[in-house]
Parts: C-alpha cells; sequence; structure tokens
C-alpha cells in the first residue's frame, strides 16, 4: 500500500521520542531554617477515641425501652448491663489517666510520651 507523501512525513514525526529536560548542573545548596535536632516534646492534642463505649447495650437498652413504652422495670436486666458496661469504660479511663509512664503499654498517650522524653533527655 502507498502512503500519500505527506502523510507519510507526519507518521514519521509523531513516533519521534521526546527527551526530558535535563537536571540543573549546579547543585541547589540546603539552607537550614530550623536547627536539625528533635524536640523534646510533642504536641498534647486530644487523643482519638477508639470509638463510642458501649454503644451495642445502649442500642438494646433503646430498643427494649421503646418497645416496652419506656418502662424501665420490664428492662431492668438491659439496664444493669449498660451501667455494668459504662463502669467498666469509666475504670478503664481513669487507669490510663493514672499511669504517667505507660510502661508495659502497647499504645501511649501523648502525657505518656512527653514523660518518658523528659526523664531521658540529654
Amino acid at each position: 500500500m502507498r502512503i500519500w507523501p505527506p502523510l507519510a512525513t507526519f507518521a514519521q514525526g509523531y513516533g519521534r521520542k521526546v527527551k526530558a529536560r535535563t537536571p540543573a548542573l549546579e547543585p541547589i545548596p540546603f539552607q537550614e531554617r530550623l536547627p536539625l535536632k528533635l524536640k523534646s516534646q510533642i504536641s498534647t492534642k486530644k487523643e482519638g477515641s477508639e470509638g463510642a463505649s458501649c454503644l451495642q447495650e445502649m442500642a438494646v437498652l433503646f430498643t427494649c425501652l421503646k418497645s416496652n413504652e419506656f418502662n424501665q422495670t420490664v428492662c431492668s436486666k438491659e439496664i444493669s448491663a449498660f451501667q455494668k458496661c459504662f463502669s467498666d469504660h469509666k475504670a478503664k479511663r481513669e487507669e490510663m489517666k493514672k499511669d504517667t509512664t505507660g510502661i508495659g503499654s502497647k499504645k501511649l498517650t501523648s502525657k505518656q510520651v512527653n514523660v518518658l522524653l523528659k526523664k531521658y533527655s540529654r
């Protein structure tokens, strides 16, 4: 098959590879804005919650109350389960606040990290 000459020249130029831009010859010097050392503390932003506590028990309690026209005597088992879950959560939260070093725990809060950084700083 014969290709018309202007179309053949266009096809030859179209398949050509384009070279990328060459890098700068002079290296850019590093300018130190802040001292290159780690800080002795981290920000103490509020720790993210692991999710709502006792959500399952609360849903069961509200379902029971709704089906029994909010009569608390009928739903005493669900109420006690919710109260037990909440007291367990409250005790766990207080225990987490008491432990300032965080030794032996897998997850450290920002306050615990700051205590350890102050203890082992140079």
